[in-house]
């Protein structure tokens, strides 16, 4: 009863009582400025984030769209983070080339649609920072390469390792063939091959693994563009 009646004396008193209304009105008007106001709006940006924004605006048919982060300015190339007035907590990228949607939106892009896409580097390394990178590597190492995508990857490795070679990328440049040499005989040999290129050089090299029944052993190789091997693995099966 004590408590309640001082609740009341406090309460009654006109001042106290206008400082507590004053008080909670501050608190909810904090609350409602810190769900409108966010870093995405356009008093933090600069003209060219604006423009940048305008230009995703325009391109993904949304005028609530607000940039919330350029993660990366490349040139005339932009990563940024966006979301909308709608849902501020769900963000999404976009890969902006100039006034022009390249990817997006999306929460995340395959490095392989990035590759496919030219995107630059510097974009897929922002996004991807642990190398090195296979690139259209995917579904022949979940499919036609699955049992030999370790070895493959170490040979290659091997290969750039002993040419002083720094290697970032590697990115397959043919479709996967298989063949078979002499079917039904002792000297059976199966034969898997596919070209593919290093870092961001034109040359292709070919990789070929051949498996010879009669003595039980995987040749692995890696042969330049002018048909020499310049990197030879055994192993055992």
């Amino acid at each position: 009863m004590k408590i309640k009646q001082t609740i009341k004396d406090i309460w009654s008193n006109k001042f106290i009582r206008v400082v507590i209304i004053i008080m909670l009105a501050i608190i909810v008007l904090a609350v409602v400025l810190s769900l409108i106001l966010q870093p995405s709006d356009n008093y933090s940006l600069s003209s060219e984030e604006k423009k940048l924004q305008s230009n995703i605006q325009s391109s993904i048919e949304r005028d609530d769209a607000r940039i919330a982060e350029v993660m990366v300015q490349d040139g005339d190339w932009s990563l940024a983070k966006i979301n909308s007035t709608e849902d501020r907590g769900n963000y999404t990228m976009v890969i902006m080339q100039g006034e022009r949607l390249i990817l997006g939106p999306s929460s995340n892009f395959s490095i392989d649609t990035l590759a496919n896409n030219d995107i630059p580097n510097s974009i897929i390394d922002y996004l991807y920072p642990d190398k090195l990178h296979w690139i259209v590597f995917y579904d022949a190492f979940q499919n036609q390469l699955k049992d030999s995508k370790s070895t493959i990857k170490a040979v290659i490795e091997a290969y750039a390792y002993v040419n002083n070679i720094q290697l970032d990328k590697v990115t397959m440049a043919s479709t996967v063939t298989k063949q078979t040499v002499n079917p039904n005989s002792e000297s059976m040999a199966g034969i898997v091959e596919f070209k593919f290129t290093i870092n961001d050089q034109p040359e292709q090299y070919t990789y070929r693994s051949s498996y010879l029944v009669d003595t039980a052993k995987y040749t692995n190789q890696v042969i330049d563009k002018n048909n020499n091997v310049v990197y030879t693995s055994t192993i055992s099966d």
